[in-house]
């Protein structure tokens, strides 16, 4: 996620992961993609210019 992010801007829909991570267990997506919003999300929910 974070690597799609920073070179597109982009963030993977929920589909596009499940497709990606094919076979993970679902609380462990949903695990990443809670981690993946604490670090790229600000306390407004924009997006944090990382880098």
């Amino acid at each position: 996620m974070k690597m799609r992010f920073m070179n597109t801007g982009l963030v993977p829909t929920h589909d596009e992961l499940e497709i990606e991570f094919e076979g993970i267990d679902p609380s462990e997506l949903l695990e990443g993609i809670a981690e993946f919003e604490s670090v790229i999300c600000d306390r407004r929910g924009g997006v944090q210019n990382v880098g």
